[in-house]
């Protein structure tokens, strides 16, 4: 966890320590698959299933030029954020998965082309199964865990601000009891996310 929290520090350092600018940024993302976690049945004949690594996300952090060669860039970007998965609402009760993904992420692009490619690590904090309702005893403990991200972007806009794009990550989560079997669920997915940084990349003089 240190390791992490020493990671994600880095892109908060003062500007004087980079040539650019650390600029903000927030994005929404929603991803698909992984093992089932759970599956309910409705009494229209309908159902309604949560996969380990389904949800909708939402994220801020921040963005700065790690490094610059002629043409050729990286960035580096850190991530705090939230993912959540529920299954369909019932009068009486649902059930949800939600967790909380702080990622690092190393960015490469070549100047003349929008497109950019990148890797990092996930790591999800404050895993959390439940229900309400009548299943509202149907609980498990889930530890943090960590994971690989491997992602592409096409930059949109004047500025370069927006980007929409493919997000693959791999990661497996352990579920504990109390109303769980001691089991591990990959949670692999894909995914799509928009996200807009603030400002401009140019470097301070």
């Amino acid at each position: 966890m240190k390791l992490f929290l020493n990671l994600f520090a880095i892109i908060f350092l003062p500007t004087s320590v980079f040539a650019a600018p650390i600029r903000p940024l927030l994005g929404l993302g929603l991803g698909f698959g992984g093992d089932s976690v759970v599956k309910a049945y409705y009494q229209n004949g309908t159902e309604s299933e949560i996969k380990a690594g389904d949800g909708v996300s939402f994220y801020g952090g921040a963005v700065t030029r790690l490094w610059q060669q002629s043409e050729h860039l990286i960035d580096l970007q850190a991530t705090l954020g939230y993912k959540f998965k529920s299954t369909k609402a019932a009068t009486n009760g649902e059930f949800s998965f939600s967790k909380v993904p702080v990622d690092i992420l190393g960015l490469y692009r070549h100047k003349q082309y929008k497109f950019r490619g990148g890797v990092g690590i996930t790591y999800h904090l404050g895993n959390k199964f439940s229900g309400t309702g009548v299943v509202s005893n149907y609980t498990a403990d889930v530890d943090n865990a960590l994971g690989f991200v491997l992602q592409g972007d096409y930059l949109l806009g004047f500025l370069e601000n927006m980007a929409i794009g493919l997000r693959f990550e791999s990661i497996k989560y352990t579920f504990k009891a109390p109303s769980f079997p001691a089991q591990d669920l990959k949670g692999d997915n894909i995914g799509f996310y928009f996200q807009y940084v603030f400002g401009s990349d140019e470097a301070s003089s």
